[in-house]
């Protein structure tokens, strides 16, 4: 019996905190966070709208794209979703993932970080050998669709039931790249050896067949070597559980009411009764997530009829909801929306902030390893 486990869908931001993750079945991604990371793409941030829009002044003059430059001015855009971009709050704090990395500066990010892992496996009394891709083996997609564009929503929707292929830009590494070594032969010491580069886990799902598809561990130089890595019910702890919080619920903030308001009307248009593209996503995952949680799993045998069906539709409501984001120039709006709140959220904890970071930063040459995808 086959079983799929999916992450969280790309339109949900990839910033909820997860403790170091790792899994039998394939290669450990060392991260202290379980993001996903679209990379960046040559987009034109301020001018996606196609001429029809419903801020109220409908002349289409430059003046009204003037707030859409200014506000997003330095953001990094990854994709063409809403959320497909680093605002201020996540440049500050080093969670941008590879996005927009060469192949060199990737290697080099590798290799700053797997020094780290190994300083603190010497600490705790046990050999590390890093084990690092060449640039050789690392090639940029140059093809590939990008998440959120009319092409990519008309053919997977929002990638949730038919897993689309690497999006352009996305650094592709040839290969498993390998597994670091030091580790003892024997069965207790490398016990202890994986413990203390993975950390103990707290949670391990299996599926019908016995086999691990997902952990979640805490603790471990690969979780600790990233920087932002602190004991509960410590001030560090409260402040990241805040981001995460920020993060989380920033799609449902009132700011966005009004906008959301003139998107659902023009789906209501096309027969679709969603208040907002972030409720559309949620409605078609609830069908193998009932509960939200982040993780949809499905049987494609005994699941192959509803599968169908959901795939089918998802393309289908990817593909209205792409029309009426032009519509209302729904991903620009939302952005200057968005940074805002991520600036006013910057501003009230300023001080903390600056101060995680610098303490994050002394643990480690690098806050945060991203992974390109393994092929």
């Amino acid at each position: 019996m086959t079983s799929t486990t999916r992450p969280l869908d790309a339109l949900r931001t990839g910033h909820v905190r997860a403790r170091a993750r790792t899994s039998a079945t394939r290669r450990p991604r060392f991260s202290a966070r379980g993001a996903t990371a679209w990379l960046a793409v040559g987009l034109v941030v301020a001018g996606s709208a196609t001429g029809c829009s419903s801020d109220g002044d409908g002349d289409g003059d430059s003046d009204s794209d003037e707030p859409h430059l200014t506000v997003l001015d330095g953001i990094r855009v990854t994709s063409e979703e809403p959320d497909g971009f680093e605002g201020p709050l996540t440049q500050l704090l080093g969670w941008a993932g590879a996005m927009g990395q060469s192949p060199q500066e990737y290697v080099d990010q590798q290799r700053r970080w797997q020094d780290a892992v190994a300083a603190c496996m010497t600490k705790q009394g046990f050999d590390y050998e890093p084990v690092l891709p060449s640039v050789a083996d690392i090639a940029v997609v140059t093809d590939g669709l990008v998440p959120g564009s009319e092409e990519y929503m008309a053919q997977y929707g929002y990638g949730i039931y038919t897993r689309p292929p690497a999006p352009r830009g996305d650094l592709v590494v040839s290969g498993n790249g390998g597994m670091p070594g030091g580790r003892p032969s024997s069965p207790t010491a490398a016990a202890a050896w994986d413990e203390a580069l993975y950390g103990v886990a707290v949670a391990v799902a299996w599926d019908e067949d016995g086999n691990v598809v997902a952990s979640t561990s805490e603790g471990g130089c690969s979780s600790q070597a990233s920087g932002y890595s602190f004991d509960d019910g410590t001030p560090e702890q409260a402040l990241l559980d805040e981001v995460d919080r920020f993060f989380e619920g920033r799609a449902d903030d009132p700011a966005f009411d009004d906008l959301n308001r003139e998107w659902a009307a023009c789906m209501r248009e096309s027969g679709y009764s969603y208040a907002s593209p972030a409720l559309a996503i949620k409605d078609l995952r609830s069908t193998f997530d009932p509960e939200n949680t982040g993780t949809i799993s499905w049987d494609e045998n005994e699941d192959a009829d509803v599968l169908a069906e959901l795939r089918t539709l998802e393309p289908e409501i990817g593909a209205a909801d792409f029309a009426c984001r032009q519509v209302v120039d729904y991903v620009p709006r939302y952005r200057v929306i968005a940074v805002g709140l991520e600036q006013e959220f910057l501003d009230r904890y300023r001080d903390a902030l600056d101060a995680l970071v610098e303490r994050a930063a002394g643990g480690s040459t690098s806050p945060t390893t991203a992974s390109p995808t393994s092929r």
